[in-house]
């Protein structure tokens, strides 16, 4: 891969964020999509082992956020595929199993609403590179009413920053939206966590187990089919 070098940047993820060189790619294809001067940046090796592990097998790189404005993403889970298409070929659908998506500037990353079933409105990162099926950060109102319950247990996080241990809780209620749920009882991931409007992250687990995701970020709509 040739790169050249472009400036330096702030690179952010979901909870921390660090000072990177940046390069431009000379050209690099994913699926359909040929990139040319494409900025890219370089992590130490110990920072992808995370999800390698999540993964179950080696993981040379990251797709970052950006992707998504590039055409409409279409996860498979179950059967381990990734389709990446042009806008103009959308398969996305205004149906009971669509719901928006919120693109977040100050972190470059995307968000989906969902609510309790008392009522409660939250937005909840999109995130592949987190290996918990749910982790709610525990300075946000959601956090602080599942905190109300009983502490049930530990978990290793796993991210490209590295692990450690957050709580388990089981939800005192169900988080829901079209397609997706976390129905009460639910085991989920509380954590010290800054994610400012964000009242958590949607981990692996979730795009694992659903049969079609779709993100398309022109028309601002997520779709989730065959969640369980």
């Amino acid at each position: 891969l040739k790169v050249s070098k472009l400036s330096r940047a702030r690179l952010e993820s979901e909870d921390s964020d660090s000072e990177r060189r940046l390069y431009t790619t000379s050209s690099i294809s994913v699926g359909p999509l040929e990139f040319t001067n494409e900025a890219v940046t370089f992590l130490p090796d110990d920072q992808v082992d995370g999800l390698s592990r999540n993964a179950g097998r080696r993981v040379d790189g990251i797709l970052g956020a950006t992707l998504l404005r590039r055409g409409e993403i279409e996860f498979r889970g179950p059967e381990n595929e990734l389709v990446i298409r042009p806008f103009d070929r959308s398969k996305i659908k205004v149906d009971n199993s669509s719901l928006p998506l919120i693109f977040i500037p100050d972190s470059n990353t995307y968000a989906i609403p969902l609510r309790t079933e008392t009522g409660m409105g939250s937005r909840l990162l999109l995130d592949t590179g987190t290996n918990v099926e749910l982790v709610l950060d525990e300075h946000r109102p959601l956090a602080r009413k599942v905190m109300e319950s009983t502490q049930t247990g530990t978990w290793n996080y796993d991210s490209v920053h590295g692990s450690h241990e957050v709580r388990v809780f089981e939800l005192p209620f169900g988080i829901l939206g079209p397609g997706i749920s976390f129905p009460k009882g639910r085991k989920v991931c509380v954590d010290s966590r800054r994610d400012g409007p964000l009242d958590g992250v949607i981990g692996i687990p979730v795009f694992w187990r659903t049969s079609r995701i779709l993100l398309n970020s022109k028309m601002e709509m997520a779709s989730f089919v065959g969640a369980n």
